[in-house]
């Protein structure tokens, strides 16, 4: 893909210095194709992010599985599932599809599901903390103890 200096070095060397876009094209390894395009416009055009894509294969078995990872929740540590685990049991249900996606589906929903509860007891007013009234604040350096 050509960024934008190398638009400008190639019109610069069509318009200004004169040169035929088979020589641009020797000169600076792209194809000539490429150079008529840089030539043709007079920016790259942006970046267009494709939409996010739906997952057939797997759609049908996201409820099974955020059940499984909410039972999963209540199961001592050891007996817990495992993404491939959890990839067997809905395999066994009918599912064709990657285990890589099932784990990638795993993944999402520990994220957003897993977070780990933030609290902070001082309170934050421009950019200033205030401790509670009669709280002092204690730092411990390693060896310092």
């Amino acid at each position: 893909m050509l960024k934008v200096d190398e638009y400008e070095k190639i019109r610069r060397a069509y318009y200004i210095e004169q040169k035929s876009i088979r020589q641009i094209a020797r000169e600076r390894g792209h194809s000539r194709k490429s150079v008529q395009k840089a030539l043709g416009n007079s920016e790259p055009k942006p970046y267009q992010g494709q939409e996010e894509r739906t997952a057939p294969t797997l759609g049908g078995y996201k409820a099974r599985i955020a059940a499984l990872l909410e039972e999963n929740q209540q199961l001592p540590r050891k007996q817990r599932y495992t993404g491939h685990k959890i990839y067997e049991v809905i395999a066994r249900g009918g599912y064709v599809g990657s285990e890589s996606g099932v784990r990638r589906y795993i993944g999402e929903w520990r994220r957003l599901h897993n977070s780990p509860a933030v609290s902070c007891p001082w309170s934050l007013s421009l950019g200033r903390m205030r401790r509670p009234t009669g709280a002092k604040a204690k730092w411990s350096w390693p060896g310092n103890a």
